[in-house]
């Protein structure tokens, strides 16, 4: 019921805004987001999700701009890609003189020319050095995969967090905005605005597709006129 409890911090007193639920005129619970400091207002649980929905919409990048980002990624991707190759090879090589070498030394011992003593310690000290170099192919190898996935993994994250955030879940909506706002974020209830100075840097190295306005001293803030709203989804308060 309260995904922005522990993430939305009142600019005035910096502690973070907890979760109450009064009852209205009627009996009915109004759940709502409120700073302990009296005289710092509060706000239904309904307009700051929607408010906050707007706001992770204002720093979704342009389309244009992820692409040029995709774009400069991925050719830095290729040069590791390259360099993971080649070191693959090199593994791949070294695995192969030592398969050399332990066939090598099952010759001499079927020939009479080394001890099975001798055989023995040669095989074993080959195949615990296989082992370790497969373990470095292996993990040369899944450097490209890893790579090529992640990209299109934060792509996609950074082309829709507001509808991401809408239509997670509880705890996913909280890991969500952890991993965008990484020390919180300021919420003036009475301004009804936004503010931080720490945002995830896959968001603040690309210019948003809309600035924030208010913004100062590197500070992202947004402001929302209570009779204007942008044309984005709307969340529930109630959902998870």
């Amino acid at each position: 019921m309260y995904p922005l409890k522990g993430i939305l911090i009142c600019p005035l007193c910096h502690t973070p805004l907890r979760g109450t639920a009064p009852t209205d005129g009627s009996g009915k619970p109004s759940p709502r987001y409120c700073c302990n400091t009296k005289g710092h207002g509060s706000i239904s649980t309904n307009e700051a999700h929607n408010l906050f929905n707007e706001f992770l919409y204002s720093i979704t990048p342009t389309d244009e701009a992820i692409k040029l980002f995709k774009t400069i990624v991925n050719k830095m991707l290729k040069k590791q890609v390259l360099e993971s190759t080649k070191i693959a090879h090199n593994i791949q090589e070294q695995i192969d003189k030592i398969e050399q070498r332990k066939i090598n030394t099952l010759c001499k011992f079927a020939d009479g020319t080394i001890t099975a003593e001798e055989k023995d310690l040669i095989v074993n000290k080959c195949n615990s050095d296989m082992s370790y170099k497969q373990l470095e192919l292996d993990e040369a190898n899944s450097h490209k995969l890893i790579a090529e996935s992640q990209v299109e993994y934060v792509c996609n994250f950074m082309t829709m967090p507001a509808k991401m955030w809408r239509d997670a879940g509880f705890e996913s909506k909280v890991t969500l905005e952890k991993m965008i706002f990484l020390n919180g974020l300021e919420f003036d209830i009475k301004a009804r605005k936004f503010g931080t100075e720490q945002i995830s840097p896959i968001f603040s190295v690309i210019s948003p597709k809309k600035s924030p306005k208010g913004s100062n001293n590197g500070v992202w803030c947004a402001r929302y006129d209570s009779n204007v709203r942008p044309s984005v989804p709307q969340t529930d308060a109630l959902s998870s």
